[in-house]
């Protein structure tokens, strides 16, 4: 799909005829998949694949065979009780592990207070009927960071960001969720898409005000009803999901996912951040989100002094205020005491869609000193 060469993986024993993978444009699913992808109807694959077991007679059932969140299988009552009766348990344990991590991600008490993000000491267990939940298998809450997902005014999901990542996943999303994005905002405003609901929270924190922002804890997910009302009612869409370098030719995933918006979105734009891989390191390598954000939505008549440039400057101050009169989204080096400026290029082939000081930039955006 996405003419990769070295990411597609199978598991030719798994389940019931084999599973694939790609790591690179998140393509996935099973035998009968594979072969419906490459013109096959669903009879004439399920027939090459030698029969399938009884779940996946009716293509509607093998669509959601997966979907852990399916109304058939959670009872949302019991689910949203157990989960604030979780988090409301959760309000006293491991007080400065949680202050830590939060100092760490650059987010506030009042902002920890406000999303109820608890730490969990230790891993939990719970029978699965407590949870609302079919089976006998238990409901696990590993020990680590639990963020409960909002989505219009609602908790949908419970993510825990695990303490121990050697023995599970980074991100383990509880059993019973919903699979909605996690949005914050009101309609009318600029959208600002992401993939980590950290950084979603962090830039609610630090932006609300200027943007609405919706994580899709992830690559892989479509928008739900309420992220689409957000954005159609967008005056702008900017996406800025996990910035990857390029790799032998292959764009990263966040890169990937960008493309895939930009087909169902074509107002979109792509947003990577200046510094590091996503809004959450960026800060903490010195970019405020203010700053980044205003290099798309820049104050009305910004006022910037060019007079004190530093020495050795490439150029004269008339031709800096030239610059700055003519591209108005330009915005002081976060990073330097002197006034270089620093602008936001999408044409450089060197560094696509990353911000780079003035003095290495020249108005045909591809000359690099």
């Amino acid at each position: 799909w996405c003419e990769g060469d070295d990411r597609f993986v199978v598991w030719p024993f798994k389940g019931n005829g084999g599973r694939y993978y790609c790591r690179k444009c998140n393509q996935n699913g099973d035998c009968i998949d594979l072969l419906r992808e490459r013109g096959m109807s669903f009879q004439e694959a399920q027939k090459a694949c030698g029969g399938a077991p009884s779940d996946l007679e009716v293509p509607e059932l093998r669509r959601n065979r997966n979907n852990r969140s399916s109304q058939t299988e959670v009872d949302r009552a019991a689910w949203n009780k157990s989960a604030l009766a979780l988090l409301d348990s959760l309000k006293n344990d491991g007080l400065s592990d949680l202050q830590a991590f939060l100092l760490s991600r650059r987010l506030g008490s009042e902002t920890a207070a406000h999303f109820s993000l608890r730490w969990n000491s230790q891993d939990r267990f719970f029978s699965a009927k407590q949870w609302g939940l079919e089976g006998d298998k238990n409901q696990v809450i590993p020990a680590g960071l639990v963020i409960p997902v909002h989505n219009n005014g609602k908790i949908v999901a419970l993510v825990v960001r695990c303490a121990d990542a050697s023995r599970r996943a980074r991100y383990w999303q509880v059993r019973g969720s919903g699979l909605e994005c996690f949005a914050l905002g009101n309609p009318g405003k600029p959208v600002l898409i992401v993939e980590s609901h950290l950084d979603a929270i962090l830039i609610w924190q630090e932006a609300l005000d200027k943007v609405s922002v919706i994580s899709m804890n992830g690559t892989g997910k479509p928008l739900d009803d309420y992220s689409r009302s957000l954005v159609t009612s967008s005056p702008r869409l900017l996406v800025a999901t996990d910035f990857d370098e390029k790799r032998g030719g292959e764009i990263g995933a966040g890169q990937g996912a960008f493309f895939r918006l930009k087909r169902d979105y074509p107002q979109a734009e792509y947003f990577p951040v200046p510094l590091g891989k996503d809004p959450g390191e960026m800060v903490t390598l010195g970019v405020s989100i203010r700053d980044w954000l205003a290099i798309a939505l820049p104050e009305p008549k910004p006022n910037r002094c060019t007079l004190k440039l530093p020495t050795g400057y490439p150029g004269s101050a008339e031709q800096a205020e030239k610059w700055l009169t003519d591209y108005p989204h330009l915005v002081p080096c976060p990073k330097a005491s002197t006034p270089w400026y620093w602008i936001y290029r999408t044409k450089c082939s060197s560094c696509p869609g990353h911000i780079h000081c003035i003095k290495d930039w020249t108005p045909d955006h591809n000359a690099v000193t």
